[in-house]
C-alpha cells in the first residue's frame, strides 16, 4: 500500500506507513496491523514490531524487547493474525498445546503482561469482549 503526506507547497509525497502515522499521530485504520513475512516465514514485521521465530527475539521499534518464552509465543501468534481476532481456545491450542489443560484465564494473565511491556509502543492487544483478542496500532491497551 501506498501512503501519501502533503508537502509545505501541498504535494503529494509518498511516505512510509511509520512516517504517515508518526505525521498524523493515528494511522487512518488504527485497528488493523499491516504484517509482511519475511523469508521463509520464520520472521513476522508489522510497522514497529520484528519477531524473529528462529532466534526467539523480538525488536520493537528497533530495541530488543526482553520476553518470556510463553509470551513470545503469544505475541507470535497475535502479530501473524494481526487485526484477527483470535479467541481464547485458538490462543490456547497455538501457544500452550492442544492437550492443555488449565484455565482459559491463563491467556488473560500473560495478555496483560505481554500489554505492559508494549506499553507506549503504538501497540496494544485489544479484547473484543466475549471473543478473544487483537494485535492493534496505536491503541491504548485496555484492562
Amino acid at each position: 500500500m501506498t501512503y501519501f503526506i502533503l508537502d509545505a507547497a501541498g504535494e503529494p509525497v509518498e511516505a512510509t506507513r511509520e512516517e504517515w502515522v508518526r505525521w498524523f499521530g493515528v494511522s487512518f485504520d488504527a485497528r488493523v496491523i499491516d504484517r509482511t513475512e519475511v523469508g521463509d516465514g520464520t520472521e513476522v514485521s508489522t510497522v514497529f514490531l520484528t519477531i524473529d521465530r528462529q532466534r526467539r527475539e523480538v525488536r520493537l521499534h528497533d530495541s530488543e524487547l526482553t520476553i518470556r518464552t510463553k509470551e513470545f509465543d503469544l505475541l507470535a501468534a497475535l502479530a501473524e493474525n494481526a487485526g484477527i481476532v483470535l479467541t481464547r481456545e485458538q490462543l490456547l491450542d497455538r501457544v500452550w498445546g492442544y492437550n492443555f489443560y488449565g484455565e482459559t484465564r491463563t491467556v488473560d494473565v500473560h495478555v496483560q503482561h505481554v500489554r505492559a511491556k508494549l506499553a507506549g509502543s503504538g501497540l496494544g492487544i485489544m479484547t473484543v469482549r466475549g471473543v478473544g483478542y487483537k494485535l492493534v496500532e496505536d491503541r491504548e491497551p485496555q484492562d
